[in-house]
């Protein structure tokens, strides 16, 4: 008489079954709470992105001699209530390898002085806003195109205050001070350059040594931040290595797992990227995820080297009799310099 089978054999397949079941509940509920929180955030249906995302899988980004070229610019609105006009006081090259092994990011002194236009380059972007056919962004490309020989693809212009939010959208960022030092004259938001008596112009802020956790508003001082007791500190070069390093601290911290995996500050990160102005979007923006889809990019930060002692550079600062202020140019007045640094820091 055949035997059925053993009764502990059919609670297990039941059991397995069950798990199963069960995991596949708890799959979907997961992936609904997700779309679901972030349609609420990003303020777009998910069936939408997913239908962009489709699109840009396949969607070719312009790369010249194996990169893809970016401009990064900030925009300091507060700085900008000061003086009555658009500076870009972060000018960033975001140059990132085809083949997605590396992302290499080069700021350029905002006090770089370009002797055709007779002004610094942080001038460029509100030059082209008040060119009679406009287009800010075009002049600001073909001009730094000139100096720096590459070719800058795409645009992103970001005010300052932005970055606040985005920081304190992923819950702050981890940065390392290397030298710490106090800035006793830091402009205060939304006060005009004439109010009296001159303290309440400024307030004071310190950063100490070691490695720390930012959040958005000590982020942007640490950015903005042009005095210091310290020389090294109170330069633009100075300024310019901080603006790296709270850039790289921060596609660090939005590649992270904790940043990846909750839908509420994906969607809050995918408003605020709709509300910048830039020349690409979201297809062109899915097409540079694809790049990365398989790893994480080595970032280097790098800085135009400037003449210093018996240290040659590219850049150098000459006498502030020369042009009436504090800028740097070109060794020689020459850009074939710049360039060729250029050429040859990307090509390795």
């Amino acid at each position: 008489m055949p035997q059925g089978k053993p009764r502990w054999g059919r609670w297990f397949l039941w059991g397995m079954m069950t798990v199963v079941f069960v995991g596949l509940v708890g799959i979907f509920l997961y992936g609904w709470w997700f779309i679901s929180a972030f349609e609420e955030a990003a303020g777009i249906k998910a069936i939408d992105l997913v239908r962009v995302g489709r699109s840009g899988w396949g969607e070719p980004l312009k790369a010249v001699d194996g990169r893809i070229n970016f401009l990064f610019l900030g925009v300091d609105a507060d700085s900008n209530f000061r003086l009555g006009s658009k500076l870009t006081d972060t000018m960033v090259i975001v140059s990132v390898a085809a083949s997605g092994k590396d992302v290499k990011l080069v700021a350029l002194p905002r006090d770089l002085w370009l002797t055709d236009l007779k002004t610094k380059v942080n001038a460029l972007y509100y030059y082209g806003t008040v060119r009679p056919n406009g287009g800010a962004i075009t002049f600001v490309q073909q001009e730094l195109e000139k100096i720096t020989g590459i070719s800058l693809a795409y645009v992103l212009v970001v005010d300052l205050a932005t970055v606040k939010q985005v920081v304190d959208t992923v819950d702050g960022i981890p940065v390392t001070v290397s030298l710490g030092f106090i800035d006793t004259k830091f402009p205060r938001d939304n006060v005009p350059p004439d109010i009296l008596p001159e303290e309440l112009r400024y307030e004071t802020v310190v950063f100490t040594p070691g490695a720390q956790w930012f959040d958005g508003l000590t982020a942007l001082k640490f950015i903005r931040s042009r005095q210091s007791e310290i020389a090294d500190e109170g330069t633009d070069l100075a300024r310019s290595q901080r603006q790296l390093q709270v850039i790289q601290a921060l596609v660090g911290r939005m590649s992270s797992i904790d940043v990846l995996t909750n839908p509420r500050r994906l969607g809050m990160l995918y408003r605020i990227w709709q509300s910048t102005e830039k020349t690409f979007d979201d297809k062109e923006l899915v097409g540079l995820g694809r790049i990365f889809q398989f790893r994480i990019p080595k970032v280097v930060s790098l800085t135009l080297p400037i003449t210093e002692g018996e240290r040659l550079g590219v850049l150098t600062h000459p006498p502030v009799a020369k042009y009436g202020q504090w800028v740097y140019e070109p060794e020689g007045n020459d850009w074939e310099a710049v360039r060729d640094w250029f050429r040859i820091t990307m090509a390795n």
